[in-house]
């Protein structure tokens, strides 16, 4: 299930319809299996998995996880781009996130402690000390390739798994949210450059001010609690009932999704 790199775009090829190419030969692509490409699709998956209720998403995105964490992950170092190359920023922050929403759909610590794992390396190599965020350092001596560079995609997608690794580990005082906080505030002079291109920022600053957890082993509730509100963050466990916590504080286990619903609405309110 896992996925090898790009194709090249050849014009040639493409342009015309496909009945018109039966016997030309199709453009090169590249074999290599790339850490981050790979990771991101997963979680597409998972995404995919729940909400659109196809089970065999998950499967496909579990298999793609276990063997891409199984070649290119190891404890305290993150995550290889390539088998010949070293991490890079991408590959740690999607793994990061792909290892959080691998958590969230299934019972189990294991991906909790991959999660927890990835992001101190994240800080440990690639933090800016001074000013928060994380830098890529595509090269240390080539030119402009040296200079550090702290990317807008990516930084927005570290500052979304922090802030939902923050809310399963329900540490008292917050401190991913508060690393996610300075991740966005260090790269916040960069949207209005890139226009649309800069979603992904919007996405991230927004999750900041509603954090909340579902906990529940039902299936259906879980659908329900994602249904109502695009970050909830489930954290799975054997109960068939489901429970809404905000921080350390938590409502009344709910048994029908009309009720989590409702739950849900009423603790967004609350942090409005």
């Amino acid at each position: 299930p896992i996925s090898a790199g790009t194709q090249d775009a050849d014009e040639r090829y493409y342009s015309p319809g496909a009945h018109e190419r039966p016997h030309d030969r199709a453009p090169y692509r590249d074999p290599r299996i790339h850490t981050s490409g790979n990771a991101a699709l997963a979680v597409a998956y998972l995404e995919a998995a729940l909400l659109r209720e196809r089970p065999k998403l998950r499967e496909r995105a579990t298999k793609l996880l276990e063997r891409l964490f199984k070649d290119r992950y190891q404890a305290g170092h993150g995550l290889t781009h390539t088998d010949t190359a070293g991490g890079q920023l991408g590959d740690q922050v999607w793994g990061l996130l792909a290892a959080v929403r691998a958590h969230q759909a299934g019972p189990g610590d294991r991906w909790l402690a991959v999660a927890l794992d990835i992001a101190q390396h994240l800080e440990s190599v690639s933090a800016d000390r001074e000013l928060g965020g994380y830098f890529d350092h595509a090269s240390q001596n080539l030119g402009r390739l040296g200079d550090p560079i702290k990317p807008l995609g990516e930084n927005s997608i570290a500052a979304m798994a922090l802030t939902e690794l923050d809310v399963l580990t329900g540490e008292p005082d917050m401190p991913y949210t508060a690393r996610a906080r300075r991740v966005l505030a260090s790269i916040a002079g960069l949207p209005a450059q890139y226009g649309l291109m800069a979603a992904g920022f919007a996405r991230a600053l927004d999750r900041l001010r509603k954090p909340f957890k579902v906990s529940s082993g039902n299936a259906q509730l879980i659908r329900a609690a994602r249904l109502a509100h695009p970050y909830a963050v489930v954290d799975p466990n054997g109960d068939v009932r489901a429970v809404v916590c905000v921080g350390t504080i938590c409502l009344a286990p709910v048994s029908t999704p009309a009720a989590l619903v409702e739950a849900i609405q009423e603790v967004s309110k609350a942090r409005a």
